[in-house]
């Protein structure tokens, strides 16, 4: 596989850490279907680090999700990072605070006498960060998103498939402009413990650009009555990509 070229892998990078501007079910990446209420206030502190190649990159981020009305939801995600390259002859370092995202999301559709429920999410991404930190692309985008989740028991099925627009008025320019797709299974072991495996990928529209492939592994467990401390790590499943990532955080309804 084509190796992906390092604009295009900021541009990927950054899409798998914020792509889904309202997730539900935190620490996962791929996003479920469910809305919250206007009364749920989910804050979400989350520290994550990702390795590709000799580039190492540190965000802390914190994102709130809540209810705009009984059908939909609206979100908001800020944070900062730090970015280093371990190659003497780079000599490429630095830090700052990263883009905001504004999400919203609502229903499609759903059956009653179906365990399956469809939804649709849009997240524009603020160019907060900047390009010289390398943890920004200096453009706003936006990212379409269809999520649909199968409940099966104690297991749930999420699927997502979605594209992300950079608004860049030359299309030589628009590097970030990608395709996502990702599907997790969620198992709830007991009340307070959940399981859940994911993979995803994101595909760079530029012509000749590689796929970044990932698939992460991890738990949450609810310590307080609603505080949950969520655990995950990942690897990245073709070469010259994400090389390996991890998470720890908090889930905090109220």
């Amino acid at each position: 596989m084509r190796r992906i070229p390092a604009y295009l892998l900021l541009a990927a990078t950054m899409l798998v850490c914020m792509a889904s501007g309202a997730l539900a079910i935190s620490p996962l990446v791929v996003d479920d279907a469910s809305i919250h209420s206007p009364e749920e206030h989910e804050w979400v502190p989350a520290y994550d680090t990702l390795r590709s190649g000799s580039v190492d990159t540190r965000t802390a981020t914190v994102s709130l999700a809540t209810g705009l009305n009984a059908r939909s939801e609206i979100s908001v995600r800020a944070g900062y990072g730090w970015l280093r390259d371990r190659d003497p002859a780079a000599q490429r370092a630095g830090e700052g605070i990263l883009d905001v995202n504004l999400g919203m999301k609502g229903p499609l559709w759903q059956a009653s006498s179906l365990p399956f429920r469809l939804s649709a999410s849009g997240t524009v991404k603020l160019p907060t960060a900047t390009v010289k930190s390398g943890l920004g692309t200096g453009y706003a985008d936006f990212t379409g998103l269809g999520i649909g989740t199968f409940s099966l028991g104690t297991a749930m099925v999420d699927i997502n498939a979605g594209f992300t627009w950079t608004a860049v008025e030359q299309r030589s320019r628009r590097t970030g402009d990608a395709w996502f797709a990702g599907s997790a299974v969620r198992w709830r072991v007991t009340d307070p413990l959940l399981f859940f495996a994911e993979y995803y990928a994101s595909k760079p529209s530029a012509p000749g650009a590689g796929s970044a492939v990932t698939m992460r592994l991890g738990g949450q467990y609810e310590f307080f009555k609603g505080v949950s401390l969520n655990l995950a790590a990942g690897r990245g499943l073709n070469q010259g990509v994400v090389e390996s990532l991890g998470l720890i955080g908090l889930t905090i309804n109220r």
